[in-house]
């Protein structure tokens, strides 16, 4: 019995060392330029009143206690995750500051169901800073269609900055839309954040300074903090993907995939 543990000890710290362990409980990702960078994709495949498992990472999104966050059809699998829209009806990455303060970017299938009312900012995903201001990509409510935007907290003087200035992205209720949003590359103290819907057009805003750092949870369908048109987001999530780089045009094409996305590992063939 003490020859096993030993060999069974020793087998699984040549696992641990090799990043063994994580290889068998966790499918790599494909030879693909959409894996550069990638931190986390969530397939929210798991059932009910579960915790979603990233597929290809330890990293899990929880349910607040006590709740039971739902499922409904995908748009690329089985289930998506799906809001209510109720104040507990979201999902925590802890400990997981996945907007900023480099170069990031999210993207995912989204199915919203309720548009709120004229001004007001509908929370798909944000992280927070000393618990009252951060990074957020949100639905905007202009005259009752709903536009996608990006806006973050600049260490020089906190101001939120957007990257859509008008009615440039809408996104329709009811209806899959592949979103992507993200900031690029500090050049000479600046970088662009940006915006896509469907992989049309990338819409941009420049930023001056740079976004604060962000150590605190990141929220799904949630604002990190309060404001009186701060809305929760009601509908589904498929697919969302969360990258340490700013994606190129070309790489949203290619999970975009003509309308038809994309599912880790993604064997694309790049």
């Amino acid at each position: 019995m003490r020859k096993l543990l030993v060999v069974g000890l020793a087998v699984l710290a040549v696992l641990g060392l090799a990043g063994g362990l994580q290889a068998v409980q966790k499918q790599a990702c494909n030879r693909s330029v959409l894996c550069n960078g990638l931190i986390a994709v969530f397939d929210f495949e798991e059932g009910s009143n579960y915790a979603r498992e990233a597929s290809n990472s330890f990293l899990r999104a929880y349910e607040p206690d006590g709740q039971n966050i739902g499922t409904a059809a995908g748009k690329l699998g089985t289930n998506a995750v799906s809001l209510t829209g109720a104040s507990t009806s979201y999902l925590r990455l802890l400990d997981f500051g996945g907007l900023g303060s480099s170069a990031w970017t999210v993207t995912g299938w989204i199915y919203p169901t309720a548009a709120q009312t004229n001004g007001d900012f509908i929370f798909l995903v944000s992280n927070d800073y000393q618990n009252d201001r951060g990074t957020s990509v949100y639905l905007r409510n202009s005259s009752g269609t709903l536009y996608l935007d990006i806006c973050t907290v600049l260490y020089s003087n906190d101001t939120c900055v957007s990257a859509t200035t008008g009615p440039n992205v809408s996104v329709p209720l009811s209806t899959w839309s592949f979103i992507a949003a993200g900031s690029g590359y500090w050049a000479n103290g600046q970088a662009n954040l940006w915006v896509e819907v469907n992989a049309g057009t990338r819409y941009s805003a420049a930023m001056t300074g740079y976004v604060r750092g962000n150590s605190w949870d990141t929220l799904i369908g949630i604002p990190a903090f309060s404001a009186a048109n701060f809305k929760n987001y009601t509908g589904r999530i498929d697919q969302l993907s969360f990258y340490g780089v700013a994606l190129s045009e070309k790489d949203t094409d290619l999970l975009y995939n003509s309308g038809s996305g994309r599912t880790y590992p993604y064997d694309t063939g790049n």
